[in-house]
C-alpha cells in the first residue's frame, strides 16, 4: 500500500485528481495519520455528490480501519455524522434520525452537534413535522454561527429550514430566509443546495426570471458534479412544465430524472415518481398511476415519510375517483387528512385537492354517484 501511494503521489495525484480516492485507500492501510483526514474529505465529497451507495461503502472502509483502535473517538464521531447524512440521502429516515439523536447524546464538538441538528431537522421535514424541522434548523444555525469555518454547515442548516418553510406553504418566508443567508455567507460550493431550494421556490412563485435562472444554475450543478442537486432542480423544472400543461415534456423529463437518481441510490427518486403519477393521471392513465402510487405509499409508510405519504394518499383518491372506486376515495382522503393534521404539510397540490371545489377531485362531493358525500363538510380546509 505504501508503494502504491508513493507511485500515485509521484504521478501527480492530488486532492482534486480523479485517483485521489484510490490514494486515500492506500494511505488508510499504510499511513493512518495521513490517510484518515484524506479519506474523510473524500467521504464528504461523495455525500455532497449524492452517491449514497458509494458513501456507505467508503464509510465502512474507514470504520474497518478504526475498529482496532479505541483511541480514535473523534474520527468515529465524524464518520457517524457522515453516515447519518448518507442515510438521509438514501431515504433511511428513521435510521438517520436515530443516528443524529445518538450523536447529540455523545458528541462534545459543537461543529458536530450543529450538523447533527441539521440532519435531525431534515428527518423531521421528511416525516412531515415541519414546524419542528424549522425550529431545529434554527437551533442548528444558532449553534454553528459563532464557530470558525462553519460556512458550509451553516449553508446546509439554512437549506433545511428553507425546505421546511417551502413544504409548509410559506413560500415568501422561504424566499426571504434563503436570500438573507445568501447575503450573509460568502460564495461557496456549499451554497448550491440552498440556491437549488431557492430556485424551486422561485418556480413556485411564478417569478418571471425563474426558468432562466434555473437553467443557469442547472448548468453549474452539472459541471460541478453535484448530481443530486442537479436532479432535484431538473425535477422542479419538469414540475413547472407539468403545471403549465406540457405533459409530454414533463413525463420525458421526470423519467430522465428518475433514471439519474436511481443510478445514485438517492431517495429523491420516489418524489419524482409521485410527480410522474400526476402526469399519468392528467393523461387519463389512472390505472397505471394508481399502481405506481400504491408502491410509493408502501415505501413512504415504511420510511415514516408522513408528508409524502399524505401526498400519495391524496393522489390515490384521484385515481380511485377516476376508476369509480368511491369508497376508496373516502378511505384515501381520510388517511391524507389524518396525516396532514399531524404534520402541517401544505404543498399546493395537496391543499388544492382538499379544498373540495377547485382541486384534484373535480366534482367530487357534488356529483358523486349514489348521492351526497356526508364527510365533505367535515373536512378541514387548508388555505
Amino acid at each position: 500500500h505504501a508503494a502504491c501511494a508513493q507511485a500515485l503521489v509521484e504521478d501527480g495525484v492530488n486532492d482534486r485528481h480523479p485517483d485521489y480516492e484510490a490514494l486515500t485507500r492506500h494511505w488508510l492501510q499504510s499511513d493512518r495519520e495521513r490517510g484518515l483526514p484524506a479519506a474523510v474529505t473524500v467521504l464528504r465529497r461523495i455525500i455532497t455528490s449524492g452517491d449514497t451507495s458509494r458513501a456507505f461503502s467508503h464509510a465502512a472502509e474507514i470504520e474497518r480501519v478504526l475498529r482496532d483502535d479505541p483511541t480514535d473517538e473523534t474520527w468515529r464521531v465524524e464518520i457517524a455524522l457522515r453516515r447519518a447524512q448518507a442515510m438521509l440521502g438514501a431515504g433511511k429516515i428513521p435510521e438517520a434520525r436515530s443516528q443524529a439523536e445518538t450523536l447529540l447524546d455523545v458528541a462534545i464538538d459543537p461543529m458536530v452537534r450543529g450538523q447533527a441538528l441539521t440532519v435531525l431537522a431534515a428527518t423531521a421535514t421528511r416525516q412531515g413535522r415541519l414546524q419542528e424541522a424549522i425550529d431545529i434548523a434554527r437551533r442548528a444555525w444558532e449553534a454553528l454561527a459563532p464557530l470558525d469555518g462553519a460556512d458550509h454547515p451553516l449553508a446546509y442548516a439554512a437549506s433545511a429550514e428553507v425546505e421546511a418553510l417551502y413544504l409548509a406553504g410559506r413560500l415568501e418566508d422561504a424566499a426571504t430566509r434563503g436570500r438573507e443567508v445568501l447575503a450573509y455567507l460568502p460564495p461557496s460550493r456549499a451554497l448550491r443546495g440552498l440556491r437549488t431550494s431557492l430556485a424551486t421556490v422561485a418556480l413556485q412563485l411564478d417569478d418571471p426570471d425563474a426558468d432562466l435562472d434555473a437553467g443557469r444554475l442547472l448548468a453549474e450543478l452539472d459541471d460541478s458534479g453535484t448530481l443530486h442537486f442537479a436532479a432535484s432542480l431538473r425535477n422542479d423544472m419538469a414540475e413547472a412544465r407539468r403545471v403549465a400543461g406540457d405533459l409530454v415534456g414533463a413525463e420525458t423529463a421526470f423519467r430522465d430524472v428518475i433514471g439519474r437518481l436511481e443510478t445514485l441510490g438517492f431517495a429523491g427518486a420516489d418524489v419524482v415518481r409521485m410527480n410522474l403519477a400526476q402526469v399519468l393521471i392528467a393523461r387519463g392513465l389512472s390505472a397505471d398511476a394508481d399502481e405506481l402510487l400504491r408502491q410509493l405509499q408502501a415505501r413512504f409508510e415504511q420510511q415514516q415519510r408522513h408528508g409524502m405519504h399524505a401526498a400519495s394518499s391524496t393522489l390515490r383518491a384521484r385515481t380511485a375517483a377516476s376508476l369509480g372506486r368511491w369508497s376508496e376515495v373516502e378511505e384515501q382522503l381520510d388517511l391524507a387528512i389524518e396525516l396532514l393534521t399531524a404534520t402541517g404539510f401544505r404543498h399546493r397540490d395537496i391543499t388544492a385537492a382538499l379544498r373540495g371545489g377547485r382541486g384534484c377531485l373535480p366534482g367530487f362531493g357534488t356529483r358523486r354517484p349514489g348521492g351526497a358525500n356526508p364527510r365533505r363538510d367535515a373536512r378541514p380546509r387548508f388555505g
